[in-house]
């Protein structure tokens, strides 16, 4: 009998199978991944040239924007596991285009390779941010002990180490080599985004099961209308100007003032400044948003927070760009020069993730049961920050738009983002149960 009882009793659960588990393994992913995105794209225009990587990088994020309508409906068919891993090859794509750059010697066909991987990239990068967003959302939804705010602070502190990581690689490569000939580096950078999609494989299965073959061919044209229709949603489009800001601020910060007031050399560590910053902003605004109290005050605490920090990060970059016009003299770690722009750096890093948390935890809070709605909004959300990220591409190279008026474009969407962002709050219930964007929302 006590055998019998002993079978019947559901299996404890595994930590990697937890809520916790399945968000540090998604974390660990995007470490490997993105330790070598982010060295490809802070150093773009040292690696490539700044025309090559202004293609490049506008393609990607151009094509990331597109993909992002269908994205949720992928993600809804086949599941968070599957779509991040198909999103890893694309990056794989990416960075094994820049190998063959590099190891033929530069030539024009390999030129066009690299903008073309930088589109399949895009589709990549579409899937894999609306699949994570979908399995840590998820994993919320489903594991009481666990908030919104905690499990990003954890998965977003592993995706930033990778850029620490990374800058830490990038500063002890340049220290001994230029910015040419940097097969090797390339080498280095696939064999880790392989080694990310690798780990794929230690998901939890969660594609739905779908018996009815008609409605599932259907189903990503539905998913697709879906997130076209929140463009025409009042609230999401309140929201929308916060999106926008969270892809449009980072082409100036880290490659239009980054790679001109930093030398080649400490590049790398300056990003590991940045990106450290945002493992600790992510903590910082976790612990605030699942805080105890009226749930409308923390995220009015939340916000004031990533307000002061930018502020105080461009009230400097503002202050060097005006001294030092178009072309300034970059630092090195002799002297205090390279203090000022450090600041900078770590205002904007921090202030980042205060923003990047705050708006998973708003999704949680606007769909707290309904996990399709959830993956639609992540999907919203990074096709708005594509194109922001695109548009801040394109305009990077000086001959286009001047280096100090970027700095106040980027100024003026903040302002606005968070301004509006402030008439989208959750309610003061406690736990935001009620959702914002449903069904029967207001239209604009």
């Amino acid at each position: 009998m006590e055998d019998a009882a002993a079978a019947a009793a559901p299996a404890k659960e595994t930590f990697r199978k937890s809520a916790l588990g399945q968000t540090m393994l998604v974390g660990t992913i995007f470490l490997f991944v993105f330790s070598a995105y982010f060295m490809m794209q802070g150093y773009a225009a040292l690696l490539f040239g700044p025309a090559l990587a202004s293609a490049s990088l506008v393609t990607l994020y151009g094509v990331f924007a597109a993909a992002c309508f269908v994205a949720p409906g992928i993600v809804n068919r086949h599941g968070g596991k599957r779509s991040l891993a198909l999103g890893v090859v694309g990056y794989g794509m990416f960075s094994s285009a820049a190998l063959a750059y590099s190891s033929f010697g530069e030539p024009a066909w390999a030129r066009v390779l690299v903008i073309a991987a930088g589109g399949a990239n895009g589709v990549g990068a579409a899937l894999l941010w609306t699949a994570q967003g979908r399995v840590l959302l998820d994993c919320a939804a489903r594991d009481p002990d666990y908030d919104v705010g905690r499990l990003f602070a954890v998965f977003w502190a592993l995706f930033n180490l990778s850029a620490v990581f990374g800058g830490f690689v990038t500063f002890f490569y340049f220290s001994n080599t230029s910015s040419s000939g940097n097969a090797p580096l390339y080498l280095v950078f696939t064999v880790l985004i392989a080694t990310g999609g690798a780990g794929c494989l230690l998901l939890e299965e969660d594609a739905p099961d779908v018996t009815n073959k008609d409605a599932a061919a259907a189903r990503p044209v539905a998913e697709a209308k879906a997130t076209l229709a929140l463009f025409f949603n009042k609230k999401a489009l309140l929201l929308l100007p916060l999106f926008w800001y969270t892809g449009y601020n980072q082409p100036y910060q880290l490659d239009g003032f980054g790679d001109r007031f930093f030398r080649e050399r400490v590049v790398g560590l300056e990003l590991a400044v940045f990106y450290g910053a945002e493992v600790l902003g992510g903590f910082v605004a976790g612990r605030a948003l699942d805080a105890k109290g009226p749930i409308r005050n923390r995220a009015l605490k939340v916000l004031a927070q990533f307000a002061v920090v930018t502020v105080l990060g461009n009230l400097i970059a503002g202050r060097l760009e005006y001294a030092a016009g178009a072309a300034p003299q970059p630092a090195g770690f002799q002297g205090v020069e390279w203090l000022a722009p450090t600041a900078a750096f770590a205002f904007w890093g921090f202030s980042d993730s205060q923003v990047q948390t705050y708006v998973y935890w708003l999704i949680g809070a606007l769909y707290p049961r309904d996990a399709e709605a959830r993956c639609r909004l992540v999907g919203f959300y990074k096709l708005v920050q594509s194109i922001g990220w695109c548009v801040g591409f394109a305009l990077l190279p000086r001959a286009r738009c001047a280096f100090f008026t970027q700095l106040v474009l980027t100024a003026a969407s903040f302002v606005v983002g968070t301004s509006l962002a402030l008439r989208v709050l959750p309610g003061d219930e406690g736990d935001g149960a009620a959702p914002l964007l449903d069904a029967d929302a207001e239209t604009a």
